[in-house]
């Protein structure tokens, strides 16, 4: 059983990334797609493990249903006993606790494919009944 030093948030993360593998396969998955995907730790208070969901609605889901299966899960990879709490992830801390490095991109632009016609054009649409709607959006 590997077993988890917090001492700081990449090996709180480390472990966290671990425990969603786990869950990945113990949990349905639409329910870890709705629920647990997106989520991140933020802190260990004592022995309480704080998650934060990206999603408020689901907290008292996540609070009632899955605490005690992501609180077994954790506790195994961590080597000691740990509950689990969910909370709203942080508005101005919504980025990733590790984001991969910003790789600079040089802006391609998209070949085109087939050929344009310059008759087909804005000024010279048929307005009909069935595409009204669509001409008074564009």
């Amino acid at each position: 059983m590997p077993s988890f030093a917090l001492h700081d948030a990449r090996d709180l993360a480390v472990l966290w990334q671990t425990t969603l593998g786990r869950l990945r396969f113990e949990v349905n998955e639409h329910a870890f797609a709705a629920y647990l995907e997106g989520t991140r730790p933020s802190a260990v208070d004592g022995s309480c493990l704080i998650v934060e969901a990206p999603r408020p609605f689901a907290l008292d889901w996540l609070n009632f249903q899955f605490a005690a299966v992501v609180g077994r899960v954790v506790s195994e990879l961590a080597g000691v006993e740990l509950s689990v709490t969910f909370l709203a992830m942080r508005v101005h801390d919504a980025a990733p606790l590790f984001a991969p490095p910003a790789v600079a991109v040089a802006p391609t632009r998209p070949g085109m494919i087939g050929a344009l016609n310059c008759a087909y054009t804005f000024e010279s649409y048929v307005v009909a009944d069935g595409n009204k709607v669509a001409h008074g959006a564009c």
